[in-house]
């Protein structure tokens, strides 16, 4: 997680203020963890570039409410998840921008003190949840990320649907 975590700091100092971040930077600037175009640095880029624009929003006074924003919550869920299981080779559809990656699914536990719980046990969202047997993805049923394994080198390729919905409820839970 160091290494993420610095390459997003040098991301974040790196781009012009004046200008959003995109995929392409996330490429220049987080090598080392994450994929260069792939769904994660897409992601990272939204994310960042939305975190930029809340920081630059806040006055920072006292008595202030803390909003984290989705990028303080990526790098906590992120943190938080724990490798429960491996669902091999993620399938690109032919035809995608993304063909020629090999990416693996990584199931993953996400230890959240029960904030999701609500969200794991929707049923239209999980049907149901479980983690499913080794080697066999399955969408509906339990959160996963997408990594790209070169030898030593493990580096994040994309954020499933699935995990990145238990993102979205972490920071929706922010405003209730």
């Amino acid at each position: 997680m160091g290494t993420f975590r610095d390459e997003v700091q040098a991301l974040l100092k790196g781009v012009p203020a004046d200008r959003p971040i995109e995929p392409s930077d996330v490429a220049k600037w987080c090598a080392r963890s994450i994929v260069p175009d792939s769904r994660a640095a897409i992601h990272l880029a939204e994310i960042a570039g939305s975190a930029r624009s809340q920081a630059r929003s806040r006055s920072g006074s006292g008595g202030e409410i803390v909003i984290f924003g989705p990028l303080k919550l990526l790098d906590g869920l992120l943190e938080s998840s724990i490798p429960s299981g491996l669902g091999g080779a993620y399938p690109e559809a032919p035809g995608s921008r993304f063909a020629d990656r090999v990416l693996t699914v990584w199931y993953m536990h996400i230890d959240d003190g029960g904030l999701l719980t609500p969200y794991f046990e929707n049923p239209a969202a999980f049907r149901p949840y479980r983690l499913p047997p080794d080697g066999r993805l399955e969408r509906n049923a339990y959160p996963f990320l997408l990594f790209e394994d070169a030898g030593a080198t493990l580096r994040l390729g994309g954020l499933g649907s699935e995990w990145f919905g238990a993102l979205t409820q972490l920071n929706q839970l922010q405003f209730q």
